[in-house]
């Protein structure tokens, strides 16, 4: 479903989700005094929460301070250094309850948490009528990591939220020529782009100009390009003042700030005394700066409050009348996607007062849409007089000024609390504005209202029975988003407790249907079990539904599923499902509904089953979107076939490499941290069959090797110990953490992601951090020198009775051991674990056999490939502390014991002709099973990273290719293909560069975006970027995994450009030195 619902673009705001300007995050602070106990501040969080209470006094998120004979002080550590640009305090008032405004607030700050200077004061224009107000501070330019804050009152007050901003990550500026009148400045130097909208004449919000013989240039750089729709203008006229409205605008574009073209002149401006906002359409081209020429009237006398710039797609309105004050419309409340529920004091609602005619509102969808329907949220309550509308008649215009085929609906709801009436669109009607009136109801003029939704035909759109539980919110549309989910844990299943759930669809277009199709998870052990059944009915009004469909087979066993129901090619827009589970104890697990339309061959329709970016950190602007069919190249390159949200589409091409792989470019690089996916639609298959509607990719995110340790360093507890899992608040372990899982194979992967980091980016965190982990596990060793895997409460967590393996935690030990001596070369840390290695060496002697391999542990008599690759490394590392230590015997013994576990290797290897090891050795033969990607394709990558690289190059691209043709076919990875051993396995086939290891990448991020909190996506993060970066110093310019003339080639054209001689004896010096060359 396509809803316009993105508020304008006061450009304070953001731009979608380009997020100019962050919020802080608060670790801790203190109150002194406290806050009182019938209304304590619960958790010590609710002032740093995110959550601003409505006026309602009792809502929990209020905290009250008696301040009749004291100040507060209240005292916020963010953790870290961090700027700030400005604070919002977020307060109420009450009169009836002796709860007042403060009368001041003054913050300082401080780098140590001791020392607070630079103290900054707001003594006026706090807000003092009833109500619910937010008091806002600026501080430019500093650079804190705590705040004091310290509020006097004469009485109590009532606090719900501090929000701390930063500096916006692209924050618009621009330049005024000539500056503001003295009387009105632009305090701040970004009044017009705060995002606040003064309503009151005597706001400080405004900044004034005298212009009598010259033009206002004001030229605004937005720092990121953006396809603007619109341009809203915010500004008042007092006759009485000599202040009048603008009388015209000529607006230009640029992209590099001195070239302006495209002119756009607007004159229309209201010239009625009051406050006034214009919105002023535009070309729509592409562009970063904006320069405004303004000419004031006669007086010369002009007052503007704000600038805005609205993208393509995004929706503004204006309102006659306007809201009323007692629920103001704080700015884009009709269409921020926002409608309050179960809270008639949620500040999303507001108040219009319509004694005379009729509420109109006028939309600008800032794109022409094909619209179904528009969904109208309002609150009926009559003990304040606020009634449903009478009628509310929507009209069409691509110009706003011509308005047609009105449609009106009637008959609302007007029992008391929330609803949302519908008005269905007939078909054929595409429209870039709306109007809405609405008539007032006959038993009051008084209308509540918090939301118009516009969606566009063809969005499938849904209501259920039932909300999803808590743990699996229906938070990104799951049910028609085009993403069918495969492991358990993904986002994108939505879990229902009830024993029948209703979900109704809305195709929003008449459709044949062939066939409508269910994606299911089952596992029985959580009680996950398919549907009894499915009852399917269909309608052309959304009222009357018929011809119904029930099936009752469906898959049981566990995994995901998709079961094809086929229906009588009826035609419908309009379809009712009815999901029965086998009993009311047992859960529905539904990832997708699917809808088949008669005529369109599904089996040629390309489907998007990864997408991620080009590279992590190198290329913030490339994204490939991996498909499960050829696309035809006219499709893929239409750039209107694609969105992301918070972005623009710059490029699109069919990659070079796969033409089943679309290369799409952003014209805004993409952030660090943030989860982004893409959006398409019409992407036809080379026998032109489509899917006409939006579907959505995987979420995928860029990261840092920075950012990826300091998820680490969050997860490692204070003794030393890498947890599976976060902190439950995220930042650190506390008394009572209930989610305890320590696994030492990811410990040792994650101090050794730690020790690459460092390799990269040198931090003494990060070695300390490693050499923590090691402690931790050299205390909790058995006397055998294995270890098992701990669970519970933190601090007092217990050793589970069991372990995954023996011999590979304990080389992995010895391997993370070695990798901390070589980077640090202290001999203190070597005196200190040597008695632990030859410890730790027992654990893989304790289950070696004669062949050289080791069992799992003694309790699984099963030689795995992976443990194995393991134990080769583990042994020779061993041996390399003995060479260190001088002890011949074990350097000599461990030695021999590393070749035995290459031999014993090469027992397990089936051949050239097969091209791959058995998984897994055991009394019964080999296990060669060749059809999951785990352990089956990622234990081949295991043998390549381990073991292959240094000792049989050939065989290792022997490996990659039987891997690649099994699970990467034609480009397209195994749906559960997930893991980085996959793109290290490429680099050390020396493939890195060919196309089927960027799809492993790709398809990586997939995975990583599926188990995102989890420890495992650090730690292979880290590598996939160790392993680039070194590829790079040893001189692999093109990142391939080899070493030959094409680097050589790559360096010459850089030489060419400016590199100086000792640049190239550097690189002569290590390409030389590279020991292993590949052709």
């Amino acid at each position: 479903m396509k809803v316009l619902i993105k508020m304008v673009v006061f450009v304070f705001l953001a731009l979608s989700a380009v997020s100019f300007a962050g919020v802080l995050k608060v670790q801790s602070y203190t109150a002194n005094p406290a806050a009182w106990s019938g209304d304590e501040d619960t958790g010590g969080i609710e002032l740093t929460d995110g959550v601003r209470p409505s006026y309602d006094i009792f809502h929990a998120g209020w905290s009250s301070y008696d301040l009749t004979s004291q100040n507060l002080e209240i005292v916020f550590d963010f953790g870290d250094s961090n700027d700030l640009r400005s604070i919002e305090l977020y307060y109420l008032n009450s009169a009836d309850l002796s709860i007042v405004a403060p009368s001041s607030v003054t913050y300082s700050f401080s780098t140590d948490g001791v020392n607070f200077t630079n103290p900054v004061t707001k003594n006026s224009d706090f807000v003092t009528v009833d109500g619910v107000a937010t008091a806002k501070v600026d501080m430019p330019g500093t650079t804190c990591r705590d705040v004091k804050a310290v509020i006097i009152a004469p009485s109590w007050v009532k606090l719900g939220e501090f929000t701390f901003i930063a500096p916006s990550i692209y924050p618009i500026s621009y330049v005024a020529d000539p500056a503001p009148d003295a009387g009105t400045p632009d305090t701040g130097g970004d009044e017009l782009i705060d995002g606040v909208l003064p309503t009151d004449w005597y706001s400080n919000g405004w900044v004034g100009w005298n212009i009598p013989s010259s033009d206002l240039v004001i030229t605004f750089d937005m720092n990121v390009p953006h396809e603007l729709s619109s341009i809203g203008m915010h500004y008042m006229a007092v006759s009485g003042w000599s202040l009048e409205s603008p009388t015209a605008v000529t607006l230009t574009f640029s992209n590099d700030g001195v070239n302006f073209g495209n002119p756009v002149t607007y004159s229309a401006f209201d010239s009625n005394d009051g406050v006034h906002t214009t919105y002023i359409d535009v070309l729509g081209a592409v562009s970063r700066y904006v320069k405004a020429e303004i000419t004031g009237g006669v007086s010369g006398w002009l007052r503007l409050g704000e600038v805005a710039f609205v993208d393509k797609g995004e929706v503004v309105y204006t309102a006659a009348p306007a809201a009323d004050y007692t629920a103001p419309d704080d700015g884009g409340e009709l269409a921020d996607g926002l409608a309050p529920v179960g809270d008639v004091w949620n500040n999303g609602w507001s108040n219009y007062n319509v004694p005379d005619g009729n509420l109109v509102i006028t939309f600008n969808l800032n794109d022409s849409v094909a619209l179904s329907s528009i969904d109208l949220s309002y609150m009926v309550y009559d003990a304040w007089t606020s009634y449903a509308p009478n009628a509310v008649t929507y009209s069409f215009s691509n110009d706003g000024v011509t308005f047609s085929n009105p449609v009106t609906i009637t008959g609302l709801d007007n029992s008391n609390w929330e609803h949302t009436e519908a008005a269905n669109i007939p078909g054929g009607i595409t429209a870039k504005y709306v109007k809405a009136e609405l008539t007032p109801n006959s038993l009051g003029t008084w209308m509540r209202l918090s939301e118009f939704t516009f969606v566009e035909r063809g969005e499938i759109s849904y209501t259920t029975s039932v909300t999803p539980v808590w743990f699996t919110p229906d938070n990104n549309h799951n049910l028609a988003n085009g993403i069918l989910p495969t492991d358990p844990y993904n986002v994108d299943w939505v879990k229902y407790n009830t024993g029948i759930l209703e979900v109704n669809f809305n195709l929003n277009d008449t459709v044949t249907l062939s066939d409508v199709g269910i994606h299911y998870y089952v596992l029985s052990g959580w009680n996950q079990k398919p549907p009894s059944s499915v009852t399917l009915t269909f309608s052309t009004d959304g009222i009357n539904f018929a011809n119904p469909v029930t099936r009752s087979v469906f898959d049981s066993n566990n995994g995901a599923h998709t079961t094809k129901i086929s229906v009588p090619n009826v035609t419908c827009q309009y379809v009712k499902a009815v999901v029965t589970a086998p009993s009311v104890s047992l859960w529905h697990c539904l990832g997708e509904f699917l809808f088949y339309e008669s005529g369109t061959n599904y089996n040629n329709v390309p489907t998007a089953v990864a997408a991620g970016l080009v590279t992590f950190n190198d290329n913030p602007y490339d994204t490939i979107v991996v498909f499960d069919h050829p696309v035809d190249a006219v499709s893929a390159t239409n750039l209107d076939n694609y969105k992301m949200t918070g972005n623009l589409i710059a490029g699109a091409e069919v990659w070079s490499k796969a033409s089943n792989c679309v290369k799409i470019s952003v014209a805004i690089p993409l952030a660090s941290g943030v989860s982004h996916n893409l959006k398409y639609k019409n992407i036809q298959g080379l026998a032109g069959d489509k899917i006409t509607y939006w579907r959505q990719t995987n979420s995928f995110a860029q990261t840092s090797i920075t950012a990826s340790a300091g998820k680490l360093l969050i997860k490692q507890l204070p003794d030393g110990a890498y947890n599976t899992v976060p902190p439950l608040n995220g930042v650190s372990f506390q008394s009572g953490d209930n989610n305890i899982w320590i696994v030492p194979s990811f410990g040792n992967l994650a101090a050794q992601a730690m020790l690459m980091a460092n390799e990269v980016s040198p931090d003494p965190c990060y070695l300390a951090s490693a050499n923590l982990y090691l402690h931790w596990y050299v205390n909790h060793l058995e006397t055998d020198g294995t270890i098992y895997n701990y669970t519970g409460t933190y601090p007092s967590y217990n050793k589970t009775s069991d372990r995954d393996s023996t011999d590979a935690y304990a080389a992995q030990f010895i391997e993370t051991a070695y990798m901390y001596y070589q980077a640090t070369h202290d001999t203190a840390f070597l005196n200190w674990v040597w008695p632990y290695v030859i410890q730790v060496a027992g654990a893989m002697d304790l289950t070696l056999q004669s062949d050289g391999l080791t069992y799992a542990k003694p309790t699984v008599l099963v030689k795995g490939l992976m443990d194995n690759t393991d134990v080769y490394i583990g042994y020779k590392a061993a041996a390399g502390f003995a060479a260190l230590k001088s002890d011949t015997v074990r350097q000599s013994a461990w030695s021999t014991k590393a070749n035995n576990s290459l031999a014993g290797l090469e027992t397990m290897y089936l051949g050239d002709s097969l091209g791959r090891y058995a998984i897994a050795k055991s009394s019964s033969g080999l296990e060669i099973s060749w059809t999951n990607v785990n352990p089956d394709g990622d234990s081949q990558m295991f043998a390549i990273r381990n073991v292959l690289m240094e000792t049989n190059t050939n065989r290792a691209l022997k490996i990659w290719n039987a891997s690649i043709q099994q699970f990467v076919p034609n480009h397209v990875p195994n749906e559960n293909l997930s893991s980085a051993w996959w793109v290290l396995g490429g680099f050390g086939a020396g493939e890195g560069d060919e196309a089927e290891t960027e799809v492993c990448f790709i398809a990586s991020q997939k995975g990583m975006a599926s188990w995102a909190s989890y420890i495992f996506v650090d730690y292979q993060s880290i590598m996939i970027m160790h392993n680039r970066a070194m590829q790079q110093q040893i001189g692999d310019f093109n990142i391939d995994g080899r070493v030959d003339f094409e680097d050589f080639a790559i360096f010459a054209a850089q030489w060419s450009d400016g590199v100086d001689f000792s640049d190239l004896a550097n690189f002569v010096e290590k390409w030389l030195a590279v020991e292993i060359w590949w052709n």
